[in-house]
């Protein structure tokens, strides 16, 4: 492989997911919390693993189009659950 060649590595669905959590601003551990998954979950999808959740998948084409949008839905679902607790 040539030097300083840049791989990209898509889901099934399309997804460039390490992008998307790039875009984000967000590290792998903060995007999986907000992701509702495992960090070994994101590392898969950033490898090119289908994303089988249909709700991470609406989350992640919202985060892939709209940053800001999801770390604000996000930043209030995390309030509402430490409102509920």
């Amino acid at each position: 492989m040539e030097k300083g060649v840049l791989i990209t590595c898509r889901t099934k669905e399309g997804y460039n997911v390490k992008a998307i959590r790039e875009g984000t601003k967000l590290g792998i551990d903060s995007f999986a919390a907000c992701m509702g998954v495992t960090r070994k979950m994101v590392e898969m999808w950033e490898r090119g693993h289908k994303v089988n959740n249909p709700t991470a998948q609406h989350l992640l084409a919202v985060a892939e189009f709209h940053p800001k949008i999801f770390k604000n839905i996000i930043s209030k679902i995390t309030t509402i659950k430490k409102v509920i607790r």
